[in-house]
C-alpha cells in the first residue's frame, strides 16, 4: 500500500512556513516567538512526512454519464509529484535543516538574548 500525501496541502504548507520564517526574522516583539515555534513545527512536520515514506501525489476522479444508454464512466488518475522513500530523503534533510535554522534563532533571539545596555 502506498500512502500519499495531498499535493495542494503540501504546497500550502511550504509557503505558510516559508512565510513564518521570514516574518519571525522581520518581526520585533511578542510576536516574533510565536513565528518561530509555528514555523519550527511546520518545517519539522514536512520533514517527518518526507522522512516516513510517503509520497507528494494527487488523485483526480472523472465521471461522464451517457444519457442515451444510462452508462456512467469513471474514471481515476493518480499523479505524482514526488515519489516516497528513499527519492525524497534529501527534501526530509531540507526540511530538517530549515527546523533546525528555526532553532538556532529561536535560542539566539528568544531563550538567550542579547543584554541590552552593556
Amino acid at each position: 500500500m502506498v500512502y500519499y500525501f495531498e499535493t495542494g496541502l503540501w504546497l500550502i504548507l511550504i509557503v505558510v512556513a516559508a512565510v513564518f520564517t521570514f516574518a519571525s526574522l522581520k518581526v520585533m516583539g511578542g510576536a516574533k516567538p510565536a513565528f518561530m515555534m509555528l514555523s519550527l513545527a511546520l518545517w519539522m512536520g514536512l520533514g517527518i512526512i518526507h522522512a516516513s515514506g510517503y509520497e507528494i501525489a494527487a488523485y483526480t476522479n472523472s465521471t461522464w454519464t451517457d444519457t442515451g444508454s444510462n452508462i456512467v464512466w469513471s474514471n481515476t488518475n493518480y499523479e505524482r509529484l514526488i515519489p516516497g522513500g528513499t527519492t525524497a530523503s534529501w527534501l526530509s534533510y531540507l526540511f530538517f535543516g530549515f527546523a533546525i535554522f528555526n532553532i538556532f534563532n529561536l535560542f539566539k533571539d528568544v531563550i538567550i538574548p542579547k543584554s541590552s545596555g552593556r
